[in-house]
């Protein structure tokens, strides 16, 4: 199943980010927005993060709440320009 966003719509979310549900929604949006699929991302991840990952894994850290290591959720926050203590934030606050 593709999931296809408009530009304009991702970026009023972009603009105030509580409208989105969790975090994995901003993820994918993000990866979406920068036109990466997802074997790409691993690609990337691989070659300059250097963090072995799968597909497999990528797509469940974007479906489900599945746990993202503290690398990869920086290398994710650098690779899409987010802001990484809005992210810390909001996975403290859904651990609670």
């Amino acid at each position: 199943m593709l999931l296809k966003i408009n530009l304009t719509t991702y970026n009023k979310l972009m603009k105030n980010k509580e409208n989105f549900k969790n975090i994995n929604q901003l993820l994918r949006y993000s990866r979406i927005k920068y036109g990466y699929s997802v074997r790409q991302l691993t690609q990337i991840l691989t070659d300059e993060y250097n963090i072995k990952t799968g597909k497999s894994t990528v797509s469940r850290i974007e479906i489900d709440d599945f746990p993202i290591s503290a690398s990869m959720l920086y290398a994710l926050a650098d690779l899409y320009n987010l802001d990484l203590p809005f992210l810390r934030k909001y996975l403290l606050k859904k651990r609670k």
